[in-house]
């Protein structure tokens, strides 16, 4: 580079005074790093508010109809059986790619394109869903289904004509970013939530944020959460406790939501301020929140501890008695009203379990 009086010249060819020059240039610097900061200011503030559960107010609406439609386990595997989606090894996550392609070019969910189909023995293969079906995408579908059918064998519930929620058939898988923003309120309208444990002793789905973030709208008050194993699992926990009950108790207590590895830093930061929102209240005498990690354990344990103790009964339900699924509303009716989500801005996590 020249240097005189007129300054140095830039590899753009401009002259910049040797000293107001180098100002120029911070300046410019300057303004792109403001620039930046201004951007992650407004992606923070939007953190906060799915932390604090407050959508913008560009979000938010009614819920459409279709996110309350079920499947019954029935019409599900002649439904999968024909498509091709029970076979050897394949996964939750492999059937939701095929149902991606499935659905292409309608654009809507299983559910919607099969709404008047029916089983082969003549029974409506959709209706209204009743049971909320939480699992994990990267285990084996056919152990989700065998965990489902073990479920509803348990409670006395008929595979033809108890309708689930799954994400897969239920989501339009082509719009998914804006469908689950609804998870929480449709968890709140079925009230019945059933997670699939699989394996029993390292459950995929507690390492999972979007299970967990299901689960913590499942240990809500007004809903009542079970856990389903598969019947390889069952056997499994069955030898394990005639084995060693003690090792299972010290087993199934042993999780913690602080240290489920998430690969995604923003996204543990996330599901840790939704935790801490549902689920905490505030340290007597200290003014300050740090006890929903706790009460979120706490609860999961003692769910784990009812699945050991129906094992132990007998597969008895913990309750004394089959559960009824509460049937939502009729889709009309949900289509005139609006539900307010509990914690419904949910950007920062990616779906897939």
């Amino acid at each position: 580079f020249h240097e005189g009086r007129l300054g140095t010249r830039q590899p753009s060819g401009r002259r910049v005074h040797p000293v107001r020059g180098e100002a120029a240039v911070m300046s410019q610097h300057h303004a792109v790093v403001m620039s930046r900061i201004s951007r992650a200011s407004a992606k923070l503030k939007r953190a906060s508010a799915a932390l604090l559960g407050v959508a913008p107010l560009d979000e938010g609406g009614s819920m459409p109809p279709h996110l309350l439609l079920g499947m019954s386990l029935t019409f599900i595997v002649e439904y999968c059986e024909q498509h091709g989606l029970m076979g050897f090894g394949v996964s939750s996550r492999d059937v939701g790619a095929r149902v991606l392609e499935l659905t292409r070019a309608s654009k809507r969910s299983v559910a919607e394109l099969c709404a008047k189909k029916k089983t082969c023995a003549g029974d409506a293969g959709v209706g209204p869903a009743q049971l909320f079906i939480s699992h994990a995408h990267a285990c084996l579908f056919s152990q989700m289904i065998d965990a489902v059918q073990a479920y509803l064998a348990t409670h006395d519930l008929d595979p033809s004509s108890t309708y689930l929620w799954i994400d897969l058939f239920t989501l339009r898988q082509h719009s998914i970013n804006a469908e689950v923003m609804h998870i929480a309120a449709i968890e709140r309208q079925l009230a019945n939530v059933v997670l699939v444990v699989d394996p029993w002793d390292q459950p995929v789905a507690l390492t999972r944020v979007w299970c967990i973030y299901e689960m913590v709208h499942a240990l809500h008050e007004s809903s009542h959460l079970e856990l389903a194993l598969p019947t390889e699992q069952r056997e499994r926990l069955r030898s394990a406790l005639a084995r060693n009950r003690g090792d299972v108790e010290r087993r199934i207590t042993s999780f913690d939501v602080r240290e489920v590895k998430v690969p995604n830093a923003h996204e543990r930061h996330a599901i840790l301020g939704i935790i801490e929102r549902a689920c905490g209240r505030r340290e007597a005498g200290r003014g300050k929140d740090g006890s929903g990690a706790i009460n979120f354990n706490e609860r999961t344990h003692k769910v784990m501890r009812a699945l050991v103790d129906d094992i132990i009964a007998g597969d008895l339900p913990s309750a004394g008695s089959p559960p009824t699924p509460r049937r939502s509303a009729s889709v009309s009716d949900l289509a005139k009203s609006r539900i307010a989500p509990f914690l419904p801005t949910m950007a920062l996590l990616s779906w897939g379990n």
